[in-house]
């Protein structure tokens, strides 16, 4: 019997399950793992190699730049291999049939094979975390490969996106944004009398009481400096639903549910017709504050033609879209 492998490596962590190729489900608890302390591909091929079974399929999902011919990873932004990353290669020599894609493409492949999206023909798949893509299959086929979240939103924006850009849309719908947006509110204001503020110190130092947290910041700016540059967008969603009225989350969550709601039309604009758009990322957690305003938001908008159908838009409902998106990109190839 046939085994199936899915690898998702993300730079910073990396998963390893078996899949059942006809139902997508996962055979066993999967390996996890934080590589952000590897340097060099010899050490994450070894870790890899020691969870692979003998004469196995292997689909690799991979953040970055893929080389899907030669196997390899040309760019991976949050690893710290400082060269292309071959483990996908090394396994191919070593004897195993191998495929790697890109992350956005293997998600749209496992969503529309093993999830929500496997009874539609049209099927868009939108990864809302510390960035922000899409990607779409139809008929099965992967037939995009974007970087939709580069998209100039704001052209007079203040917001610099990850790569430099300017107004950006990642910089507006994306985790990096809301704590972006946050820290800024902080630098020109210096207020401390904050919600985030506690939350990101809590991760930091440890929990403990808000106006302790004020007291000590209060009295070394350092630390304020430093509390401030941990904020990420879980702090600010935090302390949005323990203070909605309260700035800087309430704008900040404002600010995210109208872009949010762009995106939703800009996408279905641009690779119209979508059936259905299913979501995915750390920002959904958030998904009654963020995402169920912005699709009432985009329902009741004019933020694409009248014309063009408004797809569904509802959360993955797969386990483990990345390991179990490598499996079905594999085989689609097959």
């Amino acid at each position: 019997m046939e085994r199936y492998i899915g690898i998702d490596f993300g730079g910073t962590n990396l998963r390893i399950a078996e899949v059942d190729p006809e139902t997508g489900k996962i055979v066993d608890e999967p390996f996890s793992t934080n590589i952000s302390e590897v340097y060099t591909n010899k050490e994450l091929t070894d870790i890899i190699r020691g969870r692979i079974p003998e004469n196995a399929n292997i689909g690799i999902s991979a953040a970055g730049e893929v080389d899907e011919k030669n196997l390899v990873v040309r760019l991976s932004p949050n690893s710290k291999i400082e060269e292309e990353v071959i483990f996908g290669r090394d396994l191919k020599e070593s004897g195993y049939d191998v495929t790697m894609t890109n992350d956005m493409k293997a998600a749209a492949q496992a969503v529309s094979k093993y999830g929500n999206g496997m009874h539609f023909d049209n099927v868009l798949v939108a990864t809302y975390s510390s960035g922000y893509n899409c990607a779409v299959v139809r008929d099965g086929k992967n037939t995009t490969t974007a970087e939709f979240g580069h998209l100039v939103y704001k052209p007079d924006g203040d917001l610099f996106c990850g790569c430099g850009g300017k107004g950006h849309l990642e910089a507006y719908v994306s985790g990096n944004g809301a704590a972006a947006m946050a820290k800024n509110y902080f630098n020109i204001t210096h207020r401390k009398d904050s919600e985030i503020l506690r939350f990101a110190y809590d991760d930091e130092f440890g929990e403990i009481k808000l106006n302790d947290v004020l007291y000590e910041i209060s009295r070394d700016p350092e630390l304020f400096r430093n509390v401030v540059n941990s904020i990420k967008a879980e702090h600010v969603y935090k302390a949005y639903n323990a203070k909605p009225e309260k700035e800087p989350q309430k704008s900040i969550k404002k600010t995210q549910v109208e872009a949010i709601a762009v995106s939703f039309g800009m996408m279905a604009s641009s690779y119209n017709p979508v059936d259905i758009m299913v979501l995915m990322g750390s920002q959904t957690k958030d998904w009654g504050v963020l995402f169920d305003p912005a699709i009432e938001k985009y329902n009741n908008n004019t933020l694409q033609l009248t014309s063009l159908k408004k797809p569904k838009i509802t959360i993955t409902n797969l386990p483990e879209i990345g390991v179990q998106g490598a499996v079905a990109y594999l085989l689609n190839n097959k």
